[in-house]
């Protein structure tokens, strides 16, 4: 549990960097609410998927 409050914690910490000083690549949708929901989603996806290679390169550990 104290990894995935981490996680969140990151995630929540490089979306509001993004949103003061950022430029997303992605697609727009015109309503900033689903926008800011994809950006923040793509950034905890993008840790999930760095932690999980961490796992296996290192082991469970």
């Amino acid at each position: 549990m104290l990894l995935l409050r981490g996680r969140c914690c990151k995630t929540y910490y490089l979306f509001s960097s993004y949103l003061n000083k950022g430029v997303y690549k992605g697609g727009t949708t015109g309503n900033w609410v689903k926008d800011d929901c994809n950006i923040l989603m793509n950034i905890y996806d993008n840790i999930q998927n760095k932690a999980q290679g961490e796992k296996e390169l290192f082991g469970p550990g």
